[in-house]
């Protein structure tokens, strides 16, 4: 199910090395820990922006999301922040998976950008990837 997408996101994120070696484990859902922020951070978001029916034996059958993953690389600093964009798209792009709950096709960048976010006074690189899930066939 889609709804594990973020799953996906973090471990990938997590085994990046050149991400990690910066952020440490500041790796958070949709919205960092209260407290932080601890700079630098990386954030991220799931959506399913379109779910697809095929009519099956046995009424509507679920056939696949299409989704997209938002990766927020936050710092003080644009050019440590744009290093992370860098490591996180490297991460990401191109990546699949088979899951207990689902199966994921290679993710495609859709957009890439950075910015001035006031509301934290740091550098966000905003990152965002399209993919479709599928459910996992019962055997």
């Amino acid at each position: 199910m889609s709804v594990f997408l973020g799953q996906h996101v973090k471990e990938t994120l997590m085994g990046c090395e050149a991400l990690t070696g910066r952020v440490e484990d500041r790796i958070y859902p949709v919205i960092a820990i209260q407290g932080v922020p601890q700079y630098p951070f990386v954030r991220y978001f799931t959506e399913v922006t379109d779910a697809e029916y095929d009519k099956g034996p046995g009424g509507l059958e679920h056939v696949q999301d299409s989704c997209t993953m938002t990766v927020h690389c936050v710092d003080k600093k644009y050019d440590p922040a744009i290093y992370m964009l860098a490591a996180a798209r490297e991460a990401l792009e191109g990546k699949d998976g088979i899951y207990a709950d689902f199966k994921l096709d290679p993710a495609r960048v859709q957009s890439a950008d950075c910015y001035f976010d006031t509301d934290l006074a740091a550098f966000v690189g905003e990152l965002v990837l399209t993919t479709n899930t599928q459910p996992v066939e019962e055997s």
